[in-house]
């Protein structure tokens, strides 16, 4: 008699040797995904929702509503590619969960005035009950709901990660801190692309064109980048670093270098178990999600170093 055994995708009913499937006993295939297009309404509504924080930012005087303008650029962009490369079960959700976080956070960037992070991480907290709704607004049709969910809640992070980088512009030092964290991301991650074109073993995971020493690289290319541009770039706020500024850009290039490679890899370990794959151009472009959600993570660990070096 057979024994049985798992199957990741399907339920498998065992039948006795030399017996024929019947309509009681057969396999029973997980309907296939959805490539539907997402509804022009709800895309239109979204995309325009965010572009239109974009132009009202720009209206601002401060440096801080044209940063928010490019952000909310950034982020339309980001949705709208997101959708069209990986194909989500239910393409209108991730418009809705996303588009609505993105414009969200960009108010809240630019409404807030204090130097705090209390809406910004409302905003995520509604952004991930608003998930949350859209899976279970899916009804019956919820197979891959763990992925789905997945890909919304990294949207939705994205988005406020995005939208932090504006709120750094209203501490003292944080708008020299932001601008050298942003140049630490670019130099590490291009050199980590490079170390994994030269030398790719050893892989992260065989799934995964990510080498452990283009990691080490980026964060050793992350430190040393600080470490240049942070004494050039220091204004009178760093004034108060008691132990320099060399070693205080080495630190944040080190951490946000660090922060930024774990979620490149993170997201080529998704590319790795999704149920679909680009192919052809698609695949090209989606090569740009790791280190675009890279620069995402960059104001949130801006802020963890901040308080350290500056003592906001």
């Amino acid at each position: 008699m057979s024994q049985p055994h798992d199957d990741d995708v399907t339920r498998e009913f065992f039948l006795p040797p030399d017996s024929a499937p019947t309509e009681e006993f057969r396999r029973v295939e997980a309907p296939p995904s959805s490539t539907s297009t997402p509804s022009r309404v709800t895309s239109l509504a979204a995309l325009f929702g965010v572009l239109a924080i974009a132009v009202a930012a720009l209206a601002l005087p401060d440096r801080i509503g044209l940063l928010v303008a490019v952000v909310a650029i950034v982020q339309a962009g980001l949705c709208l590619i997101w959708t069209w490369v990986t194909k989500p079960e239910m393409p209108a959700g991730l418009f809705i969960t996303g588009g609505g976080t993105a414009i969200a956070a960009d108010l809240a960037a630019l409404l807030n005035t204090d130097q705090s992070l209390k809406a910004l991480a409302l905003v995520a907290a509604g952004g991930f009950g608003l998930a949350i709704t859209v899976q279970l607004a899916r009804g019956r049709a919820r197979h891959r709901v763990t992925m789905t969910l997945g890909q919304h809640v990294t949207v939705v992070m994205a988005m406020v990660g995005f939208a932090s980088l504006p709120m750094l512009l209203r501490f003292d030092g944080g708008g020299v801190l932001a601008q050298v964290a942003v140049l630490c991301v670019g130099v590490a991650l291009a050199c980590a692309y490079l170390l994994d074109l030269a030398i790719p073993r050893p892989a992260v995971h065989a799934d995964v064109a990510r080498g452990l020493i283009g990691a080490g690289g980026a964060i050793l290319a992350g430190l040393i980048c600080g470490a240049i541009l942070l004494p050039m770039l220091a204004d009178d706020a760093f004034n108060k670093v008691s132990f320099g500024n060399t070693v205080a850009g080495a630190l944040l290039g080190a951490v946000v270098a660090f922060v930024a490679v774990i979620a490149d890899i993170a997201t080529a370990y998704d590319g790795a178990v999704r149920t679909f794959r680009p192919s052809g151009f698609k695949r090209v472009v989606s090569v740009g999600f790791g280190p675009l959600l890279g620069l995402a993570v960059t104001g949130p660990a801006c802020y963890l170093v901040g308080p350290a070096l500056l003592n906001w």
